[in-house]
């Protein structure tokens, strides 16, 4: 059930901005003993299907809201080769620190024509170390405290 829950609020959490995963993260391998890996892994996993599906809905989202599509056109003329060249390496920047947020990088992603298997190589990859350090560090704060 444990695991469940920790998917879920992954999933939830890459939509819903201020869930805070990094927390949970912490919460589980300090206080129900979760190896930190074990803990990265999952809510790496779960985080990956939320913006996959802001990745693929996002594009979606673009093409229905002209506003918007004229923004993402603007700044794809404006910035054309700079965004073609960093939109990877901003989205693994993205996955490691949260700035910017992954929601906004993951639901302009298509719209920006950042390939998916790659972007999504690289937010699993930067989840991964991200949720796996919080998860450290909660485990590493509860040893230190029961000293």
């Amino acid at each position: 059930m444990d695991f469940l829950v920790l998917f879920g609020t992954g999933v939830a959490a890459s939509v819903v901005w201020f869930i805070p995963l990094s927390a949970t993260c912490m919460v589980y391998s300090s206080e129900l003993g979760w190896p930190p890996l074990l803990v990265g892994l999952i809510a790496a996993v779960a985080q990956s299907v939320g913006y996959s599906a802001l990745y693929f809905g996002g594009g979606r989202l673009v093409q229905r809201w002209a506003a918007l599509q004229r923004h993402v056109d603007a700044a794809r003329e404006r910035w054309r080769d700079r965004l073609r060249d960093s939109y990877l390496p901003l989205t693994l920047v993205g996955g490691l620190t949260g700035a910017p947020p992954m929601v906004a990088v993951a639901a302009l992603a298509s719209a920006f024509d950042a390939p998916f298997m790659p972007f999504l190589a690289l937010t699993f990859f930067s989840r991964l170390v991200r949720f796996t350090l919080f998860a450290g560090a909660g485990h590493a704060i509860m040893v230190w405290l029961a000293r």
